[in-house]
């Protein structure tokens, strides 16, 4: 069972645009698959399709850890917004944000530290914007602490604390070290 929903329009997504949106809005926006899961669980299991897989441009989860089909799908759709959220692609927009936090996510870096659990459903808005930070400040510890008001060593411990954010981070530290090898080599071959 699956729609064909996945095809952004014209001009493309943005990573906040869905992120933001409600579980409605993100799962007509999304092809919904669902398959039998594997595993333990007995007859049920074997005989109910309530594995879902949620697909939305170039990127897909799945969920299969309840029973509920529904509860799978609310599981899936925070998975998805976060991967949107850590995602790079061109498809998503990343319209990188140069001003001043957004007021709803400001409280969680207060008093210098970045406060805000995993379950929160705010939590994929916060990692994207330190997303869009690292890839505005050219992947600057320094400069990304200024603008989250944090010292250099929370955002460190923050961002080591989540594994998907610290592979992003990395991904951009090493496009940014790739284009200023490639500007300076430039650089000396034209001399």
């Amino acid at each position: 069972m699956g729609n064909k929903r996945d095809r952004p329009p014209e001009g493309g997504w943005s990573w906040l645009e869905l992120v933001r949106s409600t579980d409605r809005e993100l799962l007509d926006k999304c092809r919904l698959d669902t398959f039998r899961g594997s595993g333990r669980g007995g007859q049920k299991r074997n005989k109910t399709s309530n594995a879902v897989r949620l697909t939305i441009s170039d990127l897909a989860v799945t969920e299969s850890t309840s029973r509920s089909r529904a509860q799978n799908i609310t599981k899936a759709l925070r998975k998805l917004r976060l991967a949107i959220a850590l995602s790079l692609s061109n498809g998503f927009g990343r319209v990188c944000n140069t001003g001043p936090l957004p007021d709803d996510i400001r409280p969680y870096f207060s008093g210098g530290v970045i406060r805000i659990n995993l379950q929160n459903p705010l939590f994929p808005m916060v990692v994207g914007n330190l997303v869009d930070l690292f890839v505005n400040c050219q992947s600057s510890w320094s400069a990304v602490a200024e603008a989250c008001g944090v010292s250099k060593s929370q955002l460190r411990r923050f961002v080591e604390k989540h594994p998907s954010l610290l592979a992003t981070v990395r991904r951009i530290q090493a496009d940014c070290s790739k284009e200023k090898a490639d500007t300076e080599g430039g650089e000396i071959g034209g001399g």
